[in-house]
């Protein structure tokens, strides 16, 4: 014989807010004497006693109506009421209790991105999960999700949510419910971000059988998102960088090199290019720049193999400026501080610096007179669309930007692509 019930943890936490457990007891005869034993689940949710009903005909209104999202913290009772219920009649009262966490197994990824030097990733990941632990807490009273509390209708929700505008809850208009929700006004390419991140989680968790693949919402799941254009440069526009005239080892003299062989050098991005090397820089037979060799921070190939990349003329005579006492282990551009160490450091340190090279990139923007909104990445932008003017293939593209997916390369291409547009209105209205 067995009961469920929804109870209260006696001693409430610091807040004055009692746990709820769904507690399952399984009464059995041992010999002459009746023995029950206990399993209680931990739902996540808290509240106060004088919040919580506890009598035994109110299944499914144990929470009382005065609490904000009440209806939906019943609802998610008695759900865990019932699963624990019919667990019990088919497995057993002892393998109820063992559900897996989601929000356990996101840290543990966390973990494994670091220790294989994807921080990006790591960071990527627990942005979008603590995003959904503050929507799950504010609906549900915990920050622990488990994987089964993730469902289609919950993405869809949560996606309402993410997308909502934000609003003042200070302006709320009389009469308003407490249960109305207050989004983040995420645009729709931040959301399909978090989902993908939340969704490789899943993957993951369905390979190494954490849960099955029934389990796993995202399956059929279509995440939405908008193609975006991406700002570019012309050639033009370019050679009017190239040919403005600075005062040498000016702050602006410097970010002006910085761009420039940034886009020489195949869009390198700025993380790589303040953190490269003297070691870097690859002799050849008769060169002593030849080559530049690096691993990529965002790209990284799962091997850990270099991207490498021929250094054109142009390039070399920018580092012909930064070559006085080169050292293997010396930074080639003074971006970084060499002092710093560990990786949170760093990253820190190229944050600001990326500020301060973009702040100064307006005013060289302004110099050599360019409408378009200038920033670091647009020297990435634009080197693949010259690349894709001069009709070089995809392949060679992908090659040239260390892009692992020739997917990624297409859609990345696919945001430049305005000039068929343009030519067709141009055709329609005879401009």
């Amino acid at each position: 014989m067995a009961t469920v019930r929804v109870e209260l943890k006696h001693e409430p936490d610091k807040e004055g807010k009692h746990t709820v457990f769904i507690s399952v007891s399984h009464h059995s005869k041992v010999g002459d004497k009746y023995v029950t034993k206990r399993t209680r689940i931990n739902t996540g949710i808290k509240i106060k006693k004088n919040h919580f009903y506890k009598a035994k005909d109110n299944y499914g209104k144990w929470v009382k109506s005065k609490v904000p999202n009440h209806r939906k913290l019943n609802q998610f009772l008695k759900d865990e009421y019932n699963k624990a219920d019919e667990k019990l009649s088919k497995q057993g009262y002892e393998s109820i209790s063992n559900e897996p966490s989601l929000s356990e197994y996101v840290e543990k990824e966390i973990k494994r991105c670091k220790a294989e030097g994807m921080y990006r990733s790591a960071e990527k990941l627990r942005h979008a999960h603590n995003k959904m632990q503050v929507y799950y807490n504010n609906m549900y009273g915990t920050t622990n999700i488990k994987f089964k509390n993730i469902t289609q209708l919950f993405l869809d929700e949560y996606r309402t949510y993410l997308m909502t505008e934000k609003k003042d809850a200070s302006n709320k208009e009389k009469g308003d419910s407490d249960e109305k929700e207050y989004g983040l006004g995420n645009h729709i390419n931040t959301v399909a971000s978090d989902y993908k991140r939340i969704k490789a989680v899943f993957k993951r968790a369905v390979k190494y059988k954490v849960i099955s693949a029934n389990d796993d919402p995202f399956y059929a799941y279509k995440i939405e998102q908008k193609a975006t254009r991406k700002d570019k440069l012309t050639i033009a526009e370019i050679k009017r960088i190239e040919t403005l005239e600075l005062n040498e080892y000016t702050p602006e003299w410097h970010v002006k090199n910085y761009f420039l062989f940034s886009y020489f050098c195949a869009g390198i991005r700025f993380g790589d290019l303040a953190q490269l090397k003297w070691k870097n820089i690859k002799a050849g037979e008769e060169d002593e720049y030849e080559r530049l060799s690096y691993v990529m921070s965002k790209t990284s190939r799962k091997d850990g193999s270099e991207h490498s990349i021929k250094l054109p003329e142009k390039a070399k005579e920018i580092l012909k400026h930064y070559d006085k006492d080169k050292d293997d282990n010396k930074y080639i551009f003074p971006l970084l501080n060499p002092e710093l160490k560990g990786i949170v450091a760093i990253k820190n340190n190229i944050s600001s610096k990326n500020t301060m090279v973009n702040r100064h990139l307006k005013l060289i923007k302004v110099k050599a007179q360019i409408k378009t909104n200038l920033s670091f990445h647009i020297s990435r932008h634009s080197f693949s669309d010259h690349l894709r003017k001069k009709d070089v293939s995809v392949h060679t593209i992908k090659g040239l930007l260390g892009h692992s997916d020739i997917k990624t390369t297409e859609t990345y291409l696919a945001s430049f692509d305005t000039e068929a547009e343009d030519k067709a209105m141009d055709n329609l209205f005879g401009e």
